[in-house]
C-alpha cells in the first residue's frame, strides 16, 4: 500500500475497495457516508500513517459491504494542502446519489463518468 502514497500526491485522489486495491468507474456516482471521514494536513501524512489509515478503512469498508450487503469503497484525495479519507458508495441513479448525500451531509457528489463534482443543492 505505500506505493499508493505517490499515486495520490501525483493524481490528487484515488477509489480503493474494500482490499486496497485501485479502482475506476467508468460511470454512476460515488456518494460519502457522513459517518467516516479523515482529514490531515498532506505535511504530517507520512507513507507508513497512509498506510495505517488505509489499512483501517478497507477493513470499515469490507464491514459495511458484508453487514448492508452493499458495495462500499474507500475514497482518498488532496485538496487545499489536506489529505481526506472516507468511506464512499456507488450508485448508478444520480437522483438516488444526490438524495443520500443530502442525508449525508454531504456538498457534492462525483461524477464517476466526467470526472467532476455535482454540487448537493
Amino acid at each position: 500500500m505505500k506505493d499508493l502514497w505517490f499515486v495520490l500526491l501525483l493524481q490528487n485522489g484515488m477509489t480503493l475497495d474494500r482490499a486496497g486495491l485501485p479502482v475506476e468507474f467508468e460511470d454512476g456516482y460515488l456518494v460519502s457516508l457522513d459517518k467516516y471521514g479523515t482529514k490531515l494536513p498532506v505535511v504530517a501524512l507520512t507513507p507508513e500513517l497512509f498506510e495505517l489509515l488505509l489499512e483501517n478503512y478497507c477493513f470499515i469498508a469490507e464491514t459495511l459491504w458484508r453487514s448492508e450487503d452493499t458495495p462500499h469503497y474507500v475514497g482518498v484525495w488532496v485538496h487545499d494542502s489536506f489529505v481526506y479519507i472516507d468511506i464512499n458508495r456507488w450508485f448508478e441513479d444520480r437522483d438516488e446519489a444526490l438524495e443520500f448525500a443530502r442525508e449525508n451531509g454531504q456538498l457534492a457528489v462525483w461524477d464517476c463518468a466526467n470526472k467532476r463534482e455535482i454540487w448537493v443543492e
